[in-house]
C-alpha cells in the first residue's frame, strides 16, 4: 500500500450573519448575510509528510475568513391565458474569500476571491386537466455567473450549469408522479488536473432523464 487518502470535517468553524424576510408586492422575499472565521478553503490535495496533520490546529488546508449573502424570492403569479396558477422561485448567492489565516500554500492556486451564482425555477400550474388530474411543469435553470470560489467546495462550474424541464402531477391527491430531464452546460472538463481544481462542468456528458411514482396511503 502507497498510503492512506483521508477526508476531514473541519472543526471549530464558526458562523456570525443575520437574515431577515418581508414581502415586496406579491413577493416574498428573504436575505440572509454571514462571516465565517476558521472556514476550510478550497485548497490542493496536501500529503502529510510528518503523520502530524489533524483537523483542527494543524491542518493540511488553507483556513480563512469568508464572506456570504444571499436573496431568494418567492413569487405567486396570477391566473392568465397560459397558466391557471404559477410559481416563480429565484435566489442569488455569492461569496468571498477574505483573508487567509493559515496554510496560504495550499490554498487552490484556480480560484478566485469572488463567485457568484443563480437559481431559478417556473412552475405553471393547470388543474383538472382529466378528472381528478392537476399537473405541473417546472423548469429551472442553475448558472454561475462568475468566479471560482475559493471559499464554497463545488459551488459551481465556471460559466456554467444545468436546465430542468418536467412534468409533476397528481390524480386524487392520492397517486402524485413525476418526469424529469436534466442538461448540464458549460465547458467540460476533469475536476482536476495536476491536482489544481479546473471549475469545468464535470456533468457534462451526465444528462439523464428521471421517473418517480408515489402513492399516499
Amino acid at each position: 500500500m502507497i498510503g492512506q487518502y483521508l477526508l476531514v470535517f473541519p472543526q471549530n468553524v464558526k458562523a456570525f450573519g443575520f437574515s431577515a424576510s418581508t414581502t415586496v408586492a406579491d413577493a416574498n422575499v428573504a436575505a440572509e448575510v454571514s462571516v465565517r472565521t476558521n472556514a476550510p478553503l478550497v485548497s490542493l490535495t496536501m500529503p502529510d509528510m510528518t503523520g502530524t496533520a489533524d483537523n483542527n490546529r494543524n491542518p493540511l488546508y488553507a483556513v480563512g475568513r469568508t464572506a456570504h449573502a444571499q436573496v431568494s424570492m418567492i413569487h405567486l403569479l396570477p391566473q392568465s391565458s397560459l397558466w391557471q396558477g404559477a410559481t416563480l422561485l429565484g435566489e442569488i448567492a455569492w461569496n468571498r474569500r477574505l483573508s487567509i489565516t493559515k496554510n496560504a500554500a495550499a490554498l487552490d492556486p484556480n480560484t478566485t476571491r469572488d463567485a457568484t451564482a443563480i437559481r431559478v425555477v417556473f412552475e405553471p400550474q393547470y388543474f383538472q386537466v382529466l378528472d381528478g388530474v392537476d399537473i405541473s411543469v417546472p423548469i429551472g435553470l442553475g448558472y454561475t455567473i462568475d468566479g471560482r470560489s475559493g471559499a464554497v467546495g463545488a459551488f459551481g462550474p465556471e460559466h456554467g450549469g444545468d436546465f430542468s424541464v418536467g412534468v409533476k402531477g397528481d390524480f386524487m391527491k392520492v397517486w402524485r408522479f413525476s418526469f424529469g430531464l436534466t442538461h448540464y452546460f458549460g465547458s467540460a472538463g476533469p475536476i482536476a488536473a495536476g491536482g489544481i481544481q479546473t471549475f469545468k462542468q464535470i456533468y457534462r456528458d451526465r444528462d439523464f432523464l428521471s421517473f418517480a411514482a408515489t402513492r399516499t396511503f
